[in-house]
């Protein structure tokens, strides 16, 4: 339900950056849609933005689905270094 309404939110405001954030997180997360949701957060890390941490995160989690351990601890290590006690990373 989450993603649905995250989904009909973008579609209401295209250009808000937070939802992209969440949307792509919820896709990796409870979505099952890895590649979709790494997709969009690669969109929001090109196009610069304040909330790094969470996007390194995000990618670092479609990393492990990926099985790719190393670029998932880099992504991991990226959110740590912005802030040493965000517990998701």
């Amino acid at each position: 339900l989450a993603l649905e309404n995250f989904k009909k939110a973008h579609t209401l405001e295209p250009k808000d950056e937070s939802i992209y954030l969440y949307l792509g997180i919820l896709q990796i997360q409870i979505g099952n849609q890895y590649f979709a949701g790494r997709r969009l957060l690669e969109q929001i890390l090109s196009a610069g933005t304040s909330d790094l941490k969470r996007i390194h995160t995000g990618l670092g989690l479609s990393a492990l689905y990926d099985n790719d351990i190393q670029k998932a601890e880099a992504h991991f290590s990226k959110a740590l270094e912005m802030d040493a006690n965000f517990t998701p990373a």
